[in-house]
């Protein structure tokens, strides 16, 4: 009956940081062995962590479920809570349901619809922006020519 720290986690369904954290150093002597380079509890000591999570377990509500789940675990019981949601509710609920759903949609879809053209709205406006913008630019390089050439550079003794 004697157990490793990790056979006695999953057993019982928690960590085995958790049954580590319980071995204090006394108990540690007393229930664990090294065993090539696994620890060994003992059967007094299985029996005693076995007796304490159950007294913690009897006093709350909820069972400890274990820490590490996977997808496919979790996918079939997800199935089985929504198979008894729909086996609960009756016809005439799932027909308003569903036209309610339907209606929340159509709502959603138009404001999807004013986004988009508000976006498109937005878009134009840029573009006639970035149009401007160019066209201004392309004036500036003009003037800054037109400056330029404008300006002759004078020799430094014609400047007084």
């Amino acid at each position: 009956m004697s157990k490793t720290v990790r056979e006695l986690s999953e057993e019982l369904g928690v960590s085995k940081t958790t049954i580590n954290k319980l071995l204090k150093d006394e108990s540690r002597q007393q229930y664990v062995e090294k065993v090539g380079n696994k620890f060994v509890i003992s059967d007094e000591g299985v029996a005693s962590i076995t007796a304490h999570f159950e007294k913690s377990d009897s006093s709350k509500a909820k069972p400890k479920s274990k820490a590490k789940t996977t997808a496919k675990k979790e996918a079939p019981v997800v199935e089985e809570v929504a198979q008894d949601d729909k086996a609960e509710v009756a016809p005439a609920e799932d027909s308003a349901k569903v036209t309610e759903l339907e209606a929340e949609l159509e709502q959603a879809k138009a404001e999807l619809e004013k986004t988009k053209e508000a976006l498109e709205e937005k878009e134009s406006e840029l573009t006639q922006k970035d149009d401007k913008i160019d066209s201004l630019k392309d004036k500036v390089s003009e003037v800054k020519e037109a400056t330029s050439s404008q300006k002759k550079s004078k020799p430094w003794w014609k400047i007084w």
